[in-house]
Parts: structure tokens; sequence; C-alpha cells
């Protein structure tokens, strides 16, 4: 019995087509209930900042000098397409998560590129996919910038590896116009083509990269985010301790913590509120906690099982774990210095922190001998 078990996993596994079947129906399972939530809070300012009778209000979307971030593609255009619609924010909603699937699609592809593991590849999308911390960008449609941010970065990476720079350099810049923190995307290229030592090949076009990063920051960005950062809780702050702080916050958050602990404790150096004890009382904190110190004793025996099995080989893993350090700490690098923290900045860097996971939990289940 439990050979034929393997044997229908292992086949739904290796076939794409069924993997992202039952991915999607997982996907759709969890966060069903994003389908049926109205416009809230900055939805309604959006809505109106969005509202267009002529063809003049949509080239002001992308006119740059406003009192507020440059986002036109994930703000202006994204709520003024939708309300063409009789329910806008049903559509909107379908719109968020079909790009979300379509981003899982192209981060499927990159990981298997980079890892040449297909089925590694899906049980990292799986992880990745699936995380909590994925109801903000899903559930309100104000956060679709961190969406199609990342849809574009994954595709624009996508293309750069199969050596179709001109896609990718189009899909970044309309990355940029979605949100500001891609800004950072042409250093990462520079540290993958290091891991990946192609770095003379391609310097050219990683100065496109680069050229395109700070045009865009000085003609579009400069002037909102000088209007932002006039709010306390986006000033930026270079006090080492804020960003240690926000670094250990947000990597929490990755490894499964629940989101309302900065409510308790506004610094990871200092003891929980009294009402925090009060907020573990209930049953469905208590399920939560177990499950995740269940997660977590897991994630800690793969690692003692890989340091175990693999120890002469650690050496040739640094420039890898460095890497997706770098990588989660570069696109978190834009709001480490600001007092004002949001799980839904994790999109990105979530990306890096749970391939680390899943290449640890992949390697203790095929040395387990259930993968064959």
């Amino acid at each position: 019995m439990l050979k034929k078990v393997k044997l229908l996993i292992n086949q739904l596994i290796e076939r794409d087509l069924y993997f992202f079947s039952l991915l999607f129906g997982v996907l759709i399972v969890l966060f069903r209930n994003s389908f049926f939530i109205g416009f809230f809070s900055d939805d309604y300012t959006f809505l109106k900042l969005s509202y267009i009778e002529n063809i003049n209000g949509l080239i002001n979307f992308f006119i740059p000098g406003k009192l507020y971030f440059y986002r036109p593609l994930s703000t202006e255009v994204f709520y003024g397409f939708i309300q063409i619609f009789p329910n806008a924010q049903v559509v909107g909603h379908l719109i968020v998560m079909s790009t979300y699937a379509t981003a899982l699609i192209g981060l499927y592809k990159v990981s298997i590129i980079l890892a040449k593991n297909k089925t590694f590849s899906k049980f990292f999308i799986f992880m990745y996919a699936i995380h909590f911390s994925h109801v903000f960008q899903l559930y309100w449609l104000a956060t679709f910038q961190e969406v199609i941010m990342f849809c574009f970065l994954v595709y624009s990476t996508l293309f750069f590896l199969k050596q179709k720079y001109i896609v990718s350099i189009f899909l970044f810049f309309l990355a940029l116009l979605s949100k500001e923190t891609a800004i950072v995307y042409p250093v990462f290229l520079l540290a993958l083509l290091q891991v990946k030592q192609k770095f003379k090949k391609t310097m050219g076009w990683i100065f496109v990269f680069i050229s395109l990063s700070l045009a865009t920051y000085f003609a579009f960005y400069l002037s909102g985010i000088e209007n932002v950062e006039q709010i306390d809780i986006y000033r930026i702050n270079l006090s080492p301790k804020l960003i240690v702080n926000n670094s250990v916050w947000y990597v929490l958050w990755a490894l499964g913590f629940p989101s309302f602990l900065p409510d308790y404790a506004s610094s990871f150096f200092s003891l929980p509120l009294p009402g925090f004890w009060e907020r573990l009382s209930d049953l469905t904190s208590w399920i939560y906690i177990s499950s995740l110190v269940g997660y977590l004793s897991i994630l800690l025996f793969s690692i003692f099982n890989f340091l175990y099995l693999k120890p002469k080989r650690i050496t040739s893993f640094i420039p890898s774990i460095f890497f997706l350090i770098f990588g989660t700490l570069l696109f978190l690098s834009p709001t480490l210095p600001i007092i004002h923290r949001w799980m839904v900045r994790l999109t990105i860097p979530l990306i890096f922190i749970t391939f680390s996971q899943a290449y640890l939990i992949y390697f203790l289940i095929s040395k387990s001998g259930f993968r064959k």
C-alpha cells in the first residue's frame, strides 16, 4: 500500500500540469475569502486618484512629481481598469490571484534553471506559495504593487537567464513602474552573475539595468520619496539597532512566527508586553504555536542532518549561502531603516529564505528514501 502511495505522489510531482492544478487548487482553498473582500482603507484613495474621463487622465498617471510614491501600473492603471467593471473588487481580486499564479510558474522555471532539479523546484514553490504572509498581498487590493512587481521581476530574471536581455530589461522597467523597491534589482543580477561565474560576459547589459534604475530613481521616485519621508513612521533612520531589529522581525516572520508579535514587543531586544501572554491563551493561538514548533523542529533536524552528512562539502555551499543571505537583505534594505514594519514587504525576500528551508528539508526527505 505504501509503495502505491509513493508511486502516485511521485507521478503527480513529475507532471507539471498535475502539480500546478493541485497547487492552484490549494491556493484557492486557503485564500478563498479574499475574493469576497470589498474595498477598504487606501483602496478608496486609489479609486479616487485613478478615476479618468479621457486619454489625458490616463497619461497623467505616468507623470511624476506627485505627493505619494510613484507606482502608476500597480495603483492608478490597476484601479482605473477595474472600475470599468460592475463588480470591481471581484475583478480586482481575480487579477491579483492570476498575477500571483503566473509569477509562481515563472519562479518555478527560474528555480529549475538554477537548482537543476524539477522535483525540488516544485517542493520549493509549494512551500513559498502557501506561506501565510501572502494573505496580505492577496486579501488587500492596495498591496497589488507587491504581487505585480514580484511577477515582473521573476520573469525579468527568467528571460535574463535565457539571454533574452531586451525582454528582460522591458519587464524590469514595468517592475519599476509598479514599485520603487525594484530599483535594487540590478544589484541582485550582479550577485547572481558572480555566483554563476558569468560576470564579464554580460557586463554591458548590467550597465543598461543600472542606468535604467538610476534614471528612474531621479526622474520618477525622488520627489515622492521626499514627500512620504515627512511622515514619522516612514522617515529614514540609520540606527544600527533599528536595522538589526527590523531584519530579525522579517526573518522571524519568514520562518512562520505570527504577525502579531511586534504588536507586543516593539523591539526584539525587549521583553513582550503582558498582553502577549493573554493573546496566547486562546485555543487558536496554541494550535498555531504548536504547529510552528513542530515545523521548526523539522527544520532544525534538517540542518543537523545536512551538517552531519555533508561536513566536508560545507565550504562549497558558502557562495550559495552568501547569495541567499545577500538577496534577502538586499530586497529588504529599502525598508530596514524605517520604523514602519509590514509583512507584505517579504514578498521577494521570502523567496531566498524559503529556498534555504526547502533545500534543507528536501535533502532530509531525499536521504530518508521516500524520494526514489
